[in-house]
């Protein structure tokens, strides 16, 4: 199961599959580093061609696979 996609750009973007944490955040708190390389624990497709169209795909397998009978 696929949670959460962060899409950022359109054309050639990146797809989180998790929401990041914020750069700032109080103590305590998880935070991301200011790198945009820098992707830690969570998958991503980075620098990929017509993001948007990568994104619509994933949600539609995702939702097809939600709702078939187990």
């Amino acid at each position: 199961m696929i949670p959460t996609i962060v899409r950022e750009g359109s054309q050639t973007g990146t797809l989180w599959f998790e929401s990041r944490s914020p750069v700032l955040a109080g103590r305590g708190q998880k935070t991301s580093s200011m790198s945009r390389f820098s992707f830690a624990d969570i998958p991503v497709l980075a620098d990929i061609d017509d993001a948007d169209s990568v994104y619509r795909t994933i949600v539609e397998l995702v939702n097809a696979a939600e709702n078939e009978p187990r």
